[in-house]
Parts: structure tokens; C-alpha cells; sequence
């Protein structure tokens, strides 16, 4: 989740919306980008910005707030993420790109399709759209002594863990599982694990 702003003529931030971001390759620019679509406003684009070649990108807000000048509309944007690990994500992935796709001088521009987008903690989701993965955790099997640990995991992941987690918690027999823990605690009064 994200607050997009842009630099205003009296020199105050203007708050452009709330979404959720996502990288995606741009047709129209040949490039990848980010997109962030509003989360209030029906899916409406908030941001469509091409990742630029140039190191326009800085860090601030306790490494929660990635900005830069766009020269196609000619003003600053500021991106400010609700996690911190989603900043990191999404920074490691623009910097990992212009160093694959948009090399110093000297060295070899490589093809977007030939970017190692798993070192950038990047997964490409069929048509074109990707998404960025952090190593997230792995969940522990659904045994009594296991319980805590579930629970701090389901309660802390990131929004950039949560597909691999929900994933997990989709395997044949997991949820039911945990249920029947559940219910055998429930039937020993077993009160701290539950």
C-alpha cells in the first residue's frame, strides 16, 4: 500500500491518492514501470511511470519514501509505502533494473527479456505483469508446538509475503489440520496454545 504525491507549484506535496503498486511492463514506452492503481477510486491509475535510465531515485523517510523528478510531466512524485519492506522491494527492483537493462557506460545493454528478474526478488505472472517476492517465511506444519510461531507468521507477514503464505495455508490439509489442533485444545482446555 502506498500514498502517491507530486511536488505542487507553491512547493507543497499534494496527496494524489492511496493504492497499491505494482511493476509492470509499459506497452506503449517499451519499458517497464510502476503503476499504482487507486484503492478507493474503482482501480483508477494514480501513477503509470516509466522506470527511468538515469539514477533520478532517492531514499528518505526512514527508507519509507522513494522520489524522483519526471521529466514527462515536469514535477517531483514521492511514493511513501505503508511497509518498509515494500519500499526495500520495489527500490531493490528499479536499481536492479537499471543496472541489467541500463548499464554504466562500458558495459553491455542487455534485452529486458534477458534480465535476471530472480535476483531482483522479481516473478514474472504470465502476460507480461510481474511481481516482486521477498523471501518470505515458511510456515511450520500444523502441529500444537507450532502454534505461536503460525500465528506471529500470519500476523506479520508483508503485503509481498502474503500470496506465498496464503499459498501455503492452500496445501491439501493444512487448514483442516490446524482445525483439528484446534479443536483438541479446545477439548483439553489447553488455553495457551489457543
Amino acid at each position: 500500500r502506498v500514498k502517491v504525491y507530486r511536488l505542487g507549484e507553491s512547493g507543497s506535496w499534494l496527496d494524489k491518492g492511496t493504492g497499491h503498486i505494482c511493476v509492470e511492463y509499459l506497452e506503449q514506452a517499451q519499458a517497464m514501470g510502476l503503476v499504482v492503481v487507486s484503492e478507493d477510486d474503482n482501480g483508477k491509475a494514480l501513477l503509470v511511470h516509466k522506470i527511468s535510465e538515469q539514477d533520478v531515485y532517492t531514499r528518505g523517510g526512514e527508507a519509507t519514501i522513494i522520489n524522483w523528478h519526471d521529466k514527462e510531466i515536469n514535477t517531483d512524485v514521492a511514493i511513501s509505502f505503508q511497509e518498509q519492506a515494500g519500499c526495500e522491494a520495489i527500490w531493490n527492483y528499479i536499481k536492479h533494473l537499471q543496472q541489467q537493462y541500463y548499464p554504466a557506460e562500458g558495459r553491455s545493454r542487455r534485452a529486458l527479456a534477458e534480465v535476471d528478474y530472480d535476483q531482483a526478488g522479481v516473478v514474472i505472472t504470465g502476460e507480461g505483469e510481474f511481481q516482486l517476492e521477498n523471501d518470505g517465511p515458511e510456515l511450520p506444519p500444523p502441529e500444537v508446538g507450532n502454534l505461536e510461531e503460525i500465528a506471529k507468521i500470519l500476523t506479520h507477514t508483508s503485503v509481498f509475503q502474503r500470496e506465498r503464505v496464503a499459498q501455503a495455508l492452500l496445501k491439501p490439509k493444512y487448514i483442516p489440520a490446524l482445525l483439528d489442533i484446534f479443536k483438541q485444545c479446545e477439548d483439553l482446555e489447553d488455553m495457551p496454545s489457543l
